[in-house]
């Protein structure tokens, strides 16, 4: 059809032929989880510069299948950035077998990364069997095209970008700060030239700070992040982290923490350190506290549910060392019970277990009114709905043979926990030696117990 369409052209010599101009800056933006449908479901949320417009003056695709499993980030961008699928590109998922060796997608141990020496920096597109197009970029304008990737994930930018690209850029997660290496016009010596400098950002404001000018007047531009250790002067982390509740179910409690004596060089702490509390992204500094001296921040309220807490200790000059706390703030949900064992006692099966000593989430139940549900299989009858011991007799077993089962599980007005371990009696061919009293399957034969 396209060769058709070109001798057609070609014999109207009479009609002028009309180049496209190229455009000046090409973006490909892919994001992770978004549906197709999402650009109208949540249509009413965008602005006019954004998703309206590539919706109002672009083009959808609406009638789209993915032709491989699975649905993986660098199967996904490799076959957007290729137009190929894994079989011909190669990258068959984020993890994959090759030559008979589990290896990820973007591993190669013969590079060296810049701006960090990380193992996260050994990473190239040396898997990757086909070009992408920004390869076919640059090939078609003999190198002139810049093709940069950009992502905090190292398989998200390097594959998009390709084999030959001006530079591919990841966040480094094994390092603590991020930096912006940028070239712009600047004046020196009162003349306007371009110059290039190095900028820290802040990872929890965006703002640069100018660490150094780079020399000469090299063109780089990235974003990178920098191995960072904790400086020798820094104070260490903070100790014997605790969220305290004055009554069962409060979602506002005392943090307690006690400061660090030492810095990390082992030397002692001279002078008041001060203490980041980080909670649910919020920052509160707690200035003065000295060496050794156990502090508490009273009366701080949480969301329910899980909340991680950050600790961070800092002097004059350095942030210190990070430590963490995680804790389940409200009522939790009864765990599930323990050592559940089966005795025979005159004759009759008699279930015992442990009480969980916390709740499901690892946060306190009300222990005061948790009940115990027994259901017995394979006749599958609730024996008891609302025990409230800790023991529960049998009374009404069948005859014969047939193996029983139970399920031991807590409940409270908050929920229940799920069943305890399965326990078996009955079984008249398995002998009383192999009785088990582990807390996990105890098994009895009908004969022994009746």
């Amino acid at each position: 059809m396209m060769l058709l369409t070109g001798s057609r052209m070609a014999a109207q010599t009479h009609t002028p032929v009309t180049t496209l101009q190229r455009p000046k800056l090409v973006v490909g933006i892919v994001v992770d989880q978004m549906r197709w449908d999402y650009l109208y479901r949540y249509q009413k949320h965008y602005t006019e510069g954004g998703f309206r417009r590539m919706l109002s003056e672009g083009y959808t695709c609406e009638n789209t299948a993915l032709p491989y499993v699975p649905s993986v980030t660098a199967i996904g961008h490799t076959c957007i950035y290729t137009g190929s699928v894994p079989s011909i590109h190669g990258i068959a998922g984020n993890n994959f077998v090759k030559d008979g060796q589990k290896v990820y997608c973007t591993d190669d141990k013969t590079v060296k990364p810049v701006g960090s020496t990380s193992d996260a920096g050994l990473m190239s597109p040396q898997n990757l069997w086909t070009t992408t197009i920004g390869d076919e970029m640059r090939i078609a304008s003999n190198g002139r095209a810049k093709v940069v990737g950009v992502s905090l994930k190292d398989r998200a930018s390097i594959l998009p970008a390709g084999h030959n690209p001006n530079g591919a850029y990841w966040f480094d997660d094994a390092t603590g700060r991020l930096y912006w290496a940028a070239t712009y016009e600047g004046v020196v010596d009162g003349k306007r030239k371009w110059v290039s400098a190095l900028y820290e950002i802040n990872i929890y404001n965006g703002k640069l700070t100018k660490i150094k000018d780079l020399p000469g007047n090299a063109s780089f531009s990235g974003l990178f992040a920098m191995p960072y250790s904790t400086p020798l002067t820094a104070p260490r982390a903070v100790t014997d982290i605790s969220v305290n509740f004055a009554k069962f179910g409060e979602t506002s409690g005392d943090i307690t923490f006690t400061a660090p004596t030492q810095n990390v060089d082992g030397s002692n702490i001279t002078g008041n350190i001060s203490v980041i509390v980080n909670k649910a992204g919020t920052d509160t500094v707690v200035a003065g506290v000295a060496p050794g001296a156990t502090h508490t921040m009273p009366n701080v309220t949480f969301a329910p549910g899980y909340q991680t807490l950050s600790f961070t200790t800092a002097n004059a000059e350095y942030q210190g060392e990070l430590a963490w706390h995680k804790v389940y703030v409200g009522e939790d949900v009864p765990g599930t019970p323990t050592n559940v064992t089966l005795t025979n006692h005159d004759g009759k099966a008699v279930l015992s277990w442990t009480p969980a000593e916390l709740g499901l989430n690892g946060g306190e139940y009300n222990k005061s009114e948790v009940a115990y549900k027994i259901v017995r299989f394979p006749d599958e009858v609730v024996v008891s709905d609302a025990c409230k011991a800790t023991t529960f007799t049998d009374e009404k077993l069948g005859v014969g043979n047939n193996a029983y089962y139970y399920e031991v599980s807590a409940f409270t007005a908050k929920g229940a926990s799920p069943a305890a371990q399965v326990i078996a009696a009955g079984l008249a061919s398995v002998p009383r030696s192999t009785l088990n009293f582990s807390g996990y399957l105890a098994e009895y034969t009908r004969a022994n117990m009746l």
